[in-house]
């Protein structure tokens, strides 16, 4: 788990408390040449937040062909059609979704391809083509 907030020293306790110690790492901010290697390691990316407008994280991470998870009420949500979603007090969902992909190799790879593909789709240049012609079109 990478990053800082204030939930961070609840989430080690509760790891510990969990018996999770030796499967759960916690990095706390990583600078950017660390990055690359923390997504080589990861099976699964988890945006579980209730109040990040966009969050570029997924989006970093399906860049690196890692498959994510995101909460229905990020903001990221919005333009990621092809990614499971969860709602964020629904914690029971957020588990059977991780689970699926962590047992399924294969399931992991199509996400993580089917998410590539969109990620694609969102280049800034395509979108401003659109919203050219919509311009020209309403003209």
């Amino acid at each position: 788990m990478a990053g800082t907030g204030d939930q961070l020293p609840c989430m080690v306790e509760r790891a510990a408390e969990l018996g999770l110690g030796d499967s759960v790492r916690f990095t706390g901010y990583l600078p950017d040449e660390d990055v690359d290697d923390l997504y080589a390691e990861t099976d699964v990316f988890v945006l579980s937040s209730v109040s990040e407008p966009f969050g570029l994280t997924p989006l970093e991470a399906l860049s690196r062909r890692v498959p994510v998870i995101v909460t229905r009420q990020s903001g990221v949500a919005e333009v990621l059609t092809l990614c499971p979603k969860y709602d964020y007090w629904y914690t029971e969902a957020l588990a059977n979704k991780a689970l699926a992909l962590l047992r399924s190799p294969a399931l992991r790879r199509q996400l993580a391809e089917a998410g590539r593909l969109e990620l694609e789709g969102m280049r800034w240049g395509r979108r401003a083509a659109a919203l050219l012609d919509l311009y020209r079109e309403l003209a």
